[in-house]
């Protein structure tokens, strides 16, 4: 599978939900790799943690906000 490299997105600000796990978490390692500054949050603290504590990221662009959950205000 060839990466598709974005000229516009190293130091830009990114924010996944659900960055844990699954394709959240690919998402944010996919945006780390382009030099893109990551936060994801997610409420599986343990998976969002173990990720967060990765020895590949680049230039320690990950940060994870744990036990968060978004949800609608009116609910």
């Amino acid at each position: 599978m060839t990466q598709t490299s974005y000229a516009g997105l190293p130091g830009r600000v990114v924010l996944i939900t659900g960055g844990a796990s699954g394709i959240g978490a690919a998402f944010v390692r996919a945006f780390a790799a382009q030099q893109a500054r990551v936060a994801f949050l997610d409420i599986d603290a343990d998976a969002g943690a173990a990720l967060a504590q990765m020895k590949k990221w680049p230039l320690n662009r990950g940060h994870f906000i744990p036990n968060c959950i978004w949800t609608d205000s009116r609910d």
